[in-house]
């Protein structure tokens, strides 16, 4: 269980936080990062185990939802999956 008062949060221009573990609770680094929207739901997720195996992709993802808010990003997956 992640304790609240660990985990920092960068809040985006499209009024998600972008969220990961302080460097007290995760001294050897990063292991996960995640997407909240306003109320606090998980919105996208990645642990490091996708990222070191493919580092292109999952980047690409972040960004992604940096540029264009995690939540549209998830609408647009869902409308690909379903349209194809």
């Amino acid at each position: 269980m992640r304790d609240p008062k660990e985990v920092c949060k960068v809040k985006l221009f499209t009024g998600e936080y972008l969220c990961f573990m302080s460097y007290n609770a995760s001294p050897n680094g990063v292991e996960d990062v995640w997407f909240e929207n306003e109320e606090g739901d998980e919105l996208l997720y990645y642990y490091y185990t996708e990222w070191k195996e493919d580092p292109q992709l999952v980047m690409a993802c972040i960004l992604s939802a940096i540029q264009n808010g995690a939540e549209n990003n998830m609408k647009n997956k869902e409308r690909t999956v379903n349209d194809g």
